[in-house]
């Protein structure tokens, strides 16, 4: 269990764990960045709750909880890039498959017809306004695994229907 000062020193000092995620080249516009945030956090409070009984400096502590954070967060990104792989889902939140093509536009429009609430949520705030997963999961009050289950199949589906 971490105790509340290490998360609450962790919470404060985020800019370390965004250091990380600057430094292997993660960017704010990436669609996971909040939950990779999220995640060097916790595990920044329990570097320092594993580093409480060690006599270093916090400066040489830091420095060690950087490390990990970068190489958990490292790890993170290639399983989820394996996975992405594995499913052959594209590892963009944009939908960049769209040729500008004026068939692509007219089935395009149809196919938003025939979109869930659900998707078409994700269409446009995810993909069209950028916003995250994260955010749309707060505001609309919809888990973030229905989420991303709902825009996996909906970027398949919609990826099929523009190669046919």
């Amino acid at each position: 269990m971490i105790k509340s000062q290490n998360f609450i020193k962790a919470w404060n000092n985020k800019k370390l764990v965004a250091g990380v995620l600057k430094t292997i080249g993660v960017q704010r516009q990436y669609h996971n960045y909040e939950d990779l945030l999220n995640e060097g956090i916790i595990l920044y409070a329990e570097c320092l709750e594993a580093l409480d009984t060690v006599q270093l400096a916090e400066k040489d502590k830091d420095k060690i909880a950087f490390t990990k954070i970068k190489w958990r967060i490292i790890d993170q990104l290639r399983k989820h890039k394996k996975y992405n792989e594995q499913q052959n889902i594209a590892d963009h939140p944009q939908i960049n498959f769209i040729i500008p093509q004026h068939d692509n536009f007219l089935l395009l429009e149809d196919e938003i017809k025939s979109m869930s609430p659900t998707e078409r949520l994700i269409f446009i705030q995810h993909w069209i306004n950028n916003k995250t997963i994260s955010e749309i999961s707060k505001q609309y009050n919809i888990s973030r695994s229905t989420l991303h289950r709902n825009k996996a199949a909906l970027r398949l589906r919609l990826r099929e229907k523009l190669q046919d």
